[in-house]
């Protein structure tokens, strides 16, 4: 018996991208055949068990018809012969063919951010960039903030005082452990990271009886000697530097199932007021280390304003990071929680974190912002933070909230 899938798309030049797992019997001969073709021609099978392992295949620009084939001649299947596919990646729809439309957040009646319009322009997907700056006040010892995404409240709690958001977060954490009183949720501390300065990727569920639920599902710890780390004046207690820039892009797509997912890719980097800094640290074309661009925050007379991650296809962006752009450093993360609901799906490269947990809806109309539209991003922040009398302060601040939305190019 044979089994086959089959997919056509017109493509541009890239690699086609899949991971595969067979289990084929071996008595005397082999009793299945599993293989992958492009365009009739077969450029890869096996007739052994594989454990899930990744196949790529470079295409070139056109259409093409992708297929892939599981031959099983044990008719009574006798050895459970059986083949899976996952995480199918076709170069159809590349994110670097689109326009960014930057617009910074100064108020919903000032500044209104349409995600009706980008949604709908990009055939029901929502890509885009978000960024701020933080800064922590002069004793804070122990705390959190960052950025929240795809941040819909659930369908059973849409309205206030009982509005419950579910969706994703992106912080920066230094905390004391698990049950310390740091203010800091356990669920978004990874074990064994106390009193370590730390990039965090978290989701928050909702359950329909109510019931929130915090989990961490990577993290990175900032490096020893990072710019990003240590205080501004002597004496100081804070954990990141003042102007510390945070950055996430989410990329909506579909794979060839049409299911929807989001790849999600963190950055983080410095505005600094600091004019040696300014001419010494000229950055690379490496996304990955502390060697990048420092630059004055918008507020401050010459500043370029809001600076973006470079445009790029998310699983192959180190070849094309380039100087120009490199005013921060690409997350590779150190961990992934292998506990956490519905797993973490870290792709090859190390950066790139692949998940369906929260997606924009597939059809009709993008709901109102009542319910979806006017909360997709946020702020949180986790601390103990008071404004001390004395003259010093246990405080957390943000400054350029932006967001940069994708949409297709005319």
């Amino acid at each position: 018996s044979t089994a086959a899938m089959q997919y056509t798309a017109t493509t541009v030049a890239g690699t086609v991208r899949f991971r595969y797992r067979t289990r084929i019997g071996n008595f005397i001969i082999p009793w299945a055949r599993f293989s992958f073709s492009v365009d009739g021609v077969e450029v890869m099978s096996t007739t052994n068990d594989r454990d899930w392992v990744e196949h790529t295949h470079p295409v070139a620009a056109g259409t093409h018809t992708f297929t892939w084939t599981f031959l099983n001649i044990d008719l009574l299947n006798f050895f459970n012969n059986g083949a899976w596919i996952d995480d199918i990646s076709i170069p159809d729809k590349p994110p670097h063919q689109v326009k960014p439309e930057t617009m910074a957040i100064k108020g919903t009646s000032d500044n209104p951010i349409n995600w009706a319009t980008a949604w709908a322009n990009a055939g029901n997907l929502l890509t885009y960039d978000v960024q701020t700056k933080i800064s922590w006040g002069y004793q804070l010892q122990y705390g959190g903030n960052g950025i929240n995404f795809r941040w819909q409240p659930h369908p059973n709690y849409t309205t206030a005082p009982n509005k419950k958001y579910q969706g994703y977060g992106y912080s920066t954490i230094y905390h004391r452990g698990l049950c310390q009183g740091d203010y800091i949720p356990d669920g978004i501390k990874p074990p064994g990271t106390e009193n370590l300065p730390l990039l965090v990727l978290w989701k928050q569920t909702v359950s329909d009886a109510g019931a929130i639920t915090k989990e961490w599902l990577a993290y990175k710890r900032i490096p020893a000697g990072d710019y990003a780390l240590g205080g501004q004046r002597a004496g100081d207690g804070l954990r990141f530097n003042d102007n510390m820039s945070m950055f996430v892009r989410i990329i909506e797509a579909r794979d060839v199932r049409g299911i929807k997912y989001n790849d999600i890719m963190a950055f983080y980097g410095d505005a600094s007021l600091n004019a040696t800094r300014l001419t010494t640290l000229l950055g690379n074309t490496n996304p990955f280390d502390g060697n990048r661009k420092v630059y004055n925050p918008s507020i401050v007379a010459g500043s370029p304003g809001y600076v973006w991650p470079v445009v790029f296809t998310p699983l192959n962006l180190a070849a094309q990071w380039i100087q120009a752009y490199d005013y921060m450093t690409l997350v590779q993360w150190d961990q992934i929680n292998g506990s956490a609901s519905g797993g973490v799906n870290l792709q090859s490269n190390g950066y790139v974190i692949r998940d369906s947990s929260f997606t924009t809806p597939s059809s009709g109309s993008f709901p109102t912002p009542s319910v979806y539209g006017g909360d997709e991003v946020a702020l949180h922040v986790f601390a103990d933070a008071t404004w001390c009398a004395s003259g010093t302060f246990n405080v957390i601040a943000f400054r350029d909230f932006g967001i940069n939305i994708y949409s297709p190019q005319p």
